[in-house]
């Protein structure tokens, strides 16, 4: 049987944004970095930084269904020129969406992943303020459970 991962499932979807993987749009840079392991502090930009944020379970007939909710933040820059940064964002906006469009799943328990939501607007990190778009995710994971007394 294997088990739940939610460390892997971290890993998986930070792996959907990594340096080279979406096409940025023109004039703008790459992302830098993409990662569910987070600094203490952001050095480069733009970057993705993986959040989990709540799961909740389904069990019954010898199977255990996932729901599990992850934030994925795209941070553009340090915020100084709020306008041409979310104009910036704009553009991105699309790439961001289309990361789980290729190819739903992650693999092992995962059956589903979708970026289901988003929110573009000022974000903060270890006490600086960014501009960036924050994204919803949801997962959905299914796997044999035979529970314990």
């Amino acid at each position: 049987m294997t088990a739940l991962d939610v460390d892997a499932m971290a890993t998986a979807i930070a792996a959907r944004y990594a340096p080279g993987v979406l096409t940025p749009p023109a004039g703008l840079v790459d992302i830098r970095q993409a990662t569910a392991d987070l600094p203490g502090s952001i050095t480069k930009v733009p970057v993705v930084l993986v959040f989990v944020e709540e799961g909740a379970f389904r069990v019954g007939g010898g199977t255990r269904l996932g729901s599990h909710r992850w934030i994925a933040r795209f941070y553009f820059g340090v915020t100084r020129n709020l306008e041409r940064e979310l104009n910036a964002c704009r553009k991105w906006l699309k790439p961001l969406l289309d990361a789980h469009l290729v190819a739903i799943q992650l693999g092992g328990l995962v059956e589903v992943v979708r970026t289901d939501s988003y929110r573009i607007g000022q974000m903060d990190y270890a006490g600086r303020t960014y501009t960036g778009i924050e994204l919803g995710i949801g997962l959905t994971t299914s796997e044999a459970w035979t529970p314990t007394a």
